[in-house]
């Protein structure tokens, strides 16, 4: 990312899970026309991965991730993994599709299984002709393991692209050196939306922040397969009735992605 004076606040504004469902695409589609989010991630898995992918190859401006996905936690639809169960057999559940639980990946996947699948989505994204501006990963399914969070940064590494590390997955020496020595990883401090705008802007911090969101609209298609589909509403609701451009510049905040781009200047 560019550099900036340490002091600086810089605020990603990221909503993720694009692809995974119609109301959460047209909802982070509209705020990025909007000026409302600064960054998306997509789920390659997801059932609208493929009209995510063509709306951003004819919208270049806007800044996509890829949100690398092993686990399918939800009530439908559920996903499986891009490769079949004969090469990552660990991958998939009694029910043929990803495992369910944010522990799975390193209770159950094979880390060689995880990386091959962690590849293929990679590749299907880029398929598109777009490159990603950064890697993530839902539920942050890949820190939970030792072998699995070292995979991680070392697929960032071989992709050329900033991977996006929590801070509370350094919870030992070895992680944290680990980080320190990536020129890749990226470790912003983590907010949400839970208690409104005025607690985002008393808690940011001089450096990278990242305002993590997961705007939808209400449909009969998102209430069928979220649990808690009306917290990711009352996101949507917050992130439209603001203007983020004017409210960061009146704080002080440099708006930003993880390829570096400003907004608002």
């Amino acid at each position: 990312m560019a550099s900036e004076p340490s002091s600086q606040k810089r605020l990603v504004v990221q909503a993720d899970d694009l692809g995974s469902s119609h109301a959460a695409n047209a909802a982070i589609q509209g705020l990025f026309l909007r000026g409302a989010v600064t960054s998306t991630t997509l789920i390659t898995l997801g059932p609208w991965a493929r009209d995510a992918l063509v709306w951003h190859r004819e919208n270049p401006k806007f800044a996509v991730g890829l949100h690398l996905t092993h686990t399918s936690e939800w009530n439908a639809p559920r996903w499986r993994p891009l490769l079949d169960e004969t090469n990552v057999p660990s991958l998939f559940d009694p029910e043929g599709y990803l495992w369910p639980s944010v522990d799975a990946p390193g209770a159950h996947g094979d880390p060689q299984h995880l990386l091959d699948e962690s590849r293929a989505q990679l590749a299907f994204f880029l398929r598109y002709g777009i490159r990603p501006t950064h890697i993530d990963n839902h539920m942050f399914s890949l820190v939970h393991n030792d072998q699995n969070f070292e995979n991680y940064l070392g697929f960032g590494k071989a992709a050329d692209l900033p991977v996006l590390v929590p801070p509370w997955a350094l919870w030992s020496e070895a992680r944290q050196r680990s980080v320190s020595e990536s020129a890749h990883a990226v470790v912003p401090h983590l907010l949400t939306l839970e208690n409104g705008w005025e607690a985002v802007w008393d808690q940011l911090t001089p450096g990278l922040n990242l305002l993590v969101t997961h705007p939808v609209l209400d449909t009969p298609e998102i209430r069928r397969s979220i649990p808690g589909w009306e917290e990711r509403f009352r996101e949507y609701q917050l992130l439209s009735g603001i203007d983020l451009k004017l409210s960061a510049r009146h704080a002080g905040v440099l708006l930003t992605d993880f390829a570096g781009g400003r907004y608002g200047d």
